[in-house]
């Protein structure tokens, strides 16, 4: 059981809520920076495509 502060007054949280409410701001934050981690997957996508080519191209 872990214990969570509440506008001064503190309230006994169990597991499970503490897991919903991560999994509630990972969500926020995600769906908040999804543009971001769209780009950065491309790039990393192109990168690797790169890479495989020129290789593929140097080591035929």
């Amino acid at each position: 059981m872990g214990y969570f502060i509440r506008t001064t007054v503190w309230k006994r949280v169990s597991t499970m809520q503490t897991m919903i409410q991560g999994y509630r701001g990972f969500s926020l934050l995600v769906g908040l920076n999804w543009d971001r981690l769209f780009s950065v997957g491309t790039i990393i996508v192109g990168l690797l495509a790169g890479a495989f080519l020129g290789n593929v191209i140097i080591n035929p």
